[in-house]
């Protein structure tokens, strides 16, 4: 019979014939149809027979190559041939006898469908991308060298198995069809599983059952893992976080924190609130925890693991004690990425601890999240003295990266004058100005001399006074005890920009204050306060022997109630003072020419009497300071007469407000 398969390849002898080759002659003589059916009924038989065959028989028999022998087998599928086609399918060890395998789960011989079933999970366990050691108990005997399928010729004999899995009852196909799922779902026009995508997602499919309780009760790795992919709108949502729920050991945990990029799906995302973790394990305790949805403790996982799992330990509604005994293994874990992945998504305080990490990136990737330069108005108007002590710290820290972070920190000292200390003002003072008010009149009322001083003038220059009227008074009393000259002439001046009906009261203690500043600054804010009205005590003051008092009180009485610059008012008066010959006097007389004689808004013969009397101190002031004053009140009123004759406004308060106003603008901006 391999002689009749083979014909067309032997040779016709003429000498020493034999039975066989008188009957090949006979063959010959006949037309290529008659040939080709002898061939096939031989063939036919062979297979009828191939379980009695030898291997060497069978080898030789398989060399016919005008036989279509998985074609021929498919037609010989019976209950009376299963055994001989069953031990052809392993014969032929080949991805093409997968639909002779599959057709022959189907027969009523149970040997002969086991085997065929073992052929299938043979070819499935050669085609999968999965590691040995994730892979079911069940495939690991039927990972065997030999050629593999191509993924869609599998997935397609697979579907056509679960079709009709009522008819044979075997689990195999279901649980390699499960085993495909382990990848990726491209478009649907180039996805080689469709096929099983769709049984799989099909409720009333009748394999939908078998697919369910292989998913739920598999222990494998790789079953955790699809269940992990399959945790979002799916049928078998349940069943997966079912097998998430459920861990068994270190390659468990692996086969899902590999993965962990996948809860950024918001469906798969949704469904983990269902999941809870468990505390990690009590030493005392008689057996670790085992059941738990992520691992209690990062030993044993692998390092793309141990990268994954900050982001599952923040997302899931892990136990507070998990996360702090990961967190501390995590620290000293050797990988870097590891180490960086964990800086990324630790929040609040535990995230500090990487700031100080040996590794230059994992350090300055932390204190860029850890810093709260430019993140807004509401983080960066909270800094705690726990914060500025890190900040401080970081400041000394190795690389030079972090160091350069640390020094644009706010710190928490309200009184920063550091760039980044300003930017922290102006967002208080725009998200919170009560407050800020609050907290610059607790570090005037105490503290060291400098700092309130400082507190003072920021609170000036922010225009957040509102409410230090009886503060300010107590500081200008001199029998206040404890109180600086320094500080109270600061708040002397202050007391000047304020729109409190009382505040020209409060100033009364400044006049008999022992300290000729802080009076001095008391005539210079009781003159802005009453803007031309009331002179009396100015006129009183304008021939004291203090200079700057005088030159403050001439300054009250040379503005009208407008703030316009009146040269009759005191003009002779500064005459005086520039002539006097005190140098201190001669000094404040060319401060009030410079902001009286530069602001006039007609130059009539009194301004240009003045201005020549500044110009001769000018070239023939003995005194240094008087003579470098005098030299620059010089140029501006020749700037002034360079100009046409019409009002100049006084710029000194303005300029601070516009500013202000311009730093107030450009955060708005910046912010929105």
């Amino acid at each position: 019979m391999i002689a009749l398969c083979q014909y067309h390849t032997q040779p016709v002898r003429r000498t020493g014939w034999r039975p066989i080759d008188r009957i090949l002659e006979t063959i010959h003589a006949g037309n290529e149809t008659r040939r080709d059916a002898v061939a096939r009924g031989a063939a036919a038989v062979l297979l009828r027979s191939w379980s009695r065959l030898t291997p060497a028989c069978r080898s030789i028999a398989m060399t016919a190559d005008r036989v279509s022998w998985c074609d021929l087998a498919l037609g010989c599928i019976g209950n009376e041939t299963a055994e001989d086609i069953a031990a052809f399918v392993e014969s032929i060890d080949a991805p093409e006898a997968l639909p002779v395998a599959a057709r022959l789960l189907n027969v009523d011989d149970r040997d002969a469908a086991d085997r065929a079933e073992a052929f299938l999970l043979t070819q499935t366990a050669r085609a999968l991308r999965i590691p040995r050691p994730d892979r079911p108990r069940r495939l690991l005997r039927f990972d065997t060298p030999g050629p593999a399928p191509t993924i869609d010729t599998l997935a397609r004999t697979l579907a056509e198995t679960l079709d009709h899995i009522e008819t044979h009852e075997h689990t195999g196909p279901a649980l390699a069809a499960l085993l495909l799922l382990d990848r990726p779902a491209p478009p649907d026009d180039k996805d080689p599983i469709a096929p099983i995508r769709a049984i799989v997602a099909d409720e009333k499919h009748p394999a939908f059952p078998v697919l369910r309780r292989m998913l739920k009760r598999d222990d494998a790795p790789a079953v955790r893992r699809i269940a992990w992919r399959l945790l979002r709108d799916h049928p078998l949502a349940m069943a997966a976080l079912e097998r998430i729920a459920r861990s068994g050991d270190a390659s468990q945990h692996d086969a899902l924190l590999e993965h962990a990029y996948l809860i950024l799906n918001p469906s798969r995302a949704g469904l983990t609130t269902h999941l809870a973790t468990s505390p990690p394990p009590n030493p005392k305790a008689r057996r670790p925890i085992t059941d738990s949805v992520l691992p209690q403790t990062t030993r044993g996982l692998s390092e793309r693991a141990r990268r994954g799992l900050p982001r599952l330990v923040r997302t899931l509604p892990a136990h507070p004690a998990l996360t702090a005994a990961v967190h501390f293994e995590t620290l000293t874990d050797p990988d870097v990425h590891t180490r960086l992945m964990h800086a990324t998504f630790t929040p609040g305080p535990e995230l500090a601890d990487f700031c100080f990490d040996p590794s230059p990136a994992v350090a300055a990737h932390a204190t860029i999240r850890w810093s709260s330069v430019g993140t807004g108005p509401a983080r960066a108007a909270s800094i705690s003295d726990h914060r500025a002590r890190i900040a401080r710290k970081l400041a000394r820290h190795p690389h030079e990266a972090v160091r350069s972070l640390a020094r644009d920190e706010p710190t928490g000292d309200l009184l920063d004058t550091s760039p980044a200390g300003r930017v922290r003002l102006i967002s208080m003072l725009s998200n919170d100005r009560p407050a800020l008010s609050a907290r610059l009149r607790e570090h005037a009322e105490s503290g060291e001399a400098e700092r309130r001083v400082l507190a003072i003038r920021t609170a000036r220059r922010l225009g957040v006074l509102d409410g230090w009227l009886d503060t300010l008074r107590a500081l200008v009393d001199s029998t206040t005890p404890g109180i600086d000259p320094r500080v109270a002439a600061t708040a002397a001046a202050a007391l000047g920009g304020m729109k409190d009906t009382g505040a020209a009261a409060a100033l009364e203690p400044a006049f008999d204050h022992p300290d000729p500043r802080v009076r001095a600054n008391a005539v210079e804010s009781l003159g802005r306060l009453r803007r031309g009205r009331d002179t009396a005590r100015f006129v009183e003051i304008k021939t004291s022997p203090e200079h700057r008092a005088r030159a403050n009180a001439l300054r009250a009485l040379a503005r009208d109630e407008g703030g316009r610059a009146d040269l009759d008012a005191a003009g002779e008066d500064l005459a005086s003072m520039l002539e006097d010959d005190r140098p201190a006097h001669r000094l404040s007389g060319v401060w009030l020419a410079e902001r009286l004689l530069c602001v006039a808004p007609t130059r009539h013969e009194r301004w240009q009497n003045l201005a020549r009397r500044v110009a001769s101190l000018a070239r023939e002031e003995m005194d240094a300071h008087t003579k470098a004053r005098a030299v620059r009140c010089s140029r501006r009123l020749l700037a002034r007469i360079s100009t046409p004759d019409q009002p100049l406004r006084d710029t000194a308060a303005e300029r601070t407000r516009d500013r202000l106003a311009h730093y107030a603008a450009a955060y708005s901006e910046a912010i929105r």
